[in-house]
């Protein structure tokens, strides 16, 4: 009899020296950079997705409007609060700019004023060659970070013009992923993989809804919170606060350092009224909201998640910590529904 596990063995040696090898000669790069130019827009759209689904199938079963004209008119309601909390946020802070407007003049100024006690003293020559040669080598850098800057611009400007345009089709056209994918499948395969696509669907839809709710009601209850404690900038530490609030558990703690860091330059009482705001929200969201928003739907355990973020944090910062628990309870149900599956076929052949 042969032996098989040699050949696998060989089979998977040359396999892990193939990829190296490729590796080694740039030959993933293509596709990686493909990868990750896709990588931001598809997991935006996928989460704004999610969120406006439930709104624009719901205006178009209750209003008879077909889909396509129910996403567009989600589309016009979202735009407008967006485009009027963002007008919200600027009216807060002509203060700010404008102090931030006068800079220039306040920095030509000081620069002035340091250029006289300099020449009044006795080392003006060489404190101006050192001034000189750092700027020198401040334009240098300037002008070799240029390119980078310019890029990264770009890429952000194609990445909020892409967006729109693939969540309108994702909203549009959402209904016929599946379909799509079982003509792949094959046909003593179908109903298996219809049923593990909706689970992973409703995992999906229930993380992403609910912990946004739960994000949001974080943020409005800590804005409430800084407008008792007289705290300045509260509206913009309150949406802060509610987008790192997606993050489970650690996403309030990044949130609030901001609105600390303001509280402790007023004094640090106001600092101390801040982490008690904290706690008081995080009891309130532990108890009442996040128990009747999000349940038992993902079946993850607490300690597990913490594991997960205190993982994917050093792997790939806030974007990991943001997907680490929706791709491990993806992970999850599909290993679940594979022995599931598996123990009903044994059952069917035993019988």
């Amino acid at each position: 009899m042969t032996n098989r596990p040699f050949p696998y063995t060989i089979w998977a040696l040359a396999a892990v020296a193939a990829v190296y090898l490729l590796g080694d000669m740039d030959f993933f790069q293509p596709f990686l950079t493909a990868f990750w130019t896709l990588f931001y827009p598809v997991l935006i759209t996928g989460f704004l997705f999610y969120l406006l689904r439930p709104l624009s199938r719901g205006l178009s079963s209750k209003t008879g409007v077909p889909l396509s004209v129910s996403v567009l008119l989600v589309f016009v309601g979202a735009g407008s609060l967006i485009y009027g909390g963002v007008r919200l946020i600027v009216s807060r802070f002509d203060n700010g700019i404008s102090s931030i407007s006068n800079l220039p003049d306040k920095m030509k100024n000081m620069s002035g004023q340091l250029e006289e006690k300099v020449n009044s003293s006795g080392i003006a020559g060489g404190f101006e060659f050192e001034i000189s040669k750092y700027y020198n080598t401040l334009s240098q850098q300037i002008t070799g970070h240029f390119g980078q800057i310019f890029s990264t611009v770009t890429e952000a400007a194609t990445t909020l013009f892409v967006i729109p345009i693939l969540l309108f089709f994702f909203l549009k056209d959402g209904r016929k992923m599946i379909p799509y994918v079982m003509r792949l499948v094959p046909g003593k395969r179908k109903e298996e993989t219809i049923e593990l696509m909706r689970k992973l669907d409703r995992t999906l839809s229930s993380y992403i809804t609910g912990q946004a709710i739960v994000a949001f009601v974080d943020g409005a209850l800590m804005y409430v919170a800084y407008l008792i404690i007289g705290l300045d900038y509260a509206l913009l530490l309150g949406v802060f606060l509610m987008i790192t609030s997606i993050v489970p558990f650690f996403g309030p703690l990044i949130g609030v350092v901001p609105a600390v860091i303001i509280g402790f330059m007023t004094g640090p009482v106001v600092a101390l009224q801040v982490l008690i705001a904290l706690l008081i929200v995080q009891q309130l969201e532990g108890n009442l909201v996040a128990p009747y928003v999000l349940g038992n739907r993902l079946e993850v355990h607490p300690v597990t998640i913490i594991f997960l973020l205190l993982v994917a944090m050093p792997l790939a910062g806030f974007i990991g910590m943001v997907i680490a628990v929706p791709v491990y309870a993806l992970i999850k149900t599909v290993i679940k529904e594979i022995v599931e599956l598996k123990r009903t076929e044994e059952r069917a052949t035993g019988s």
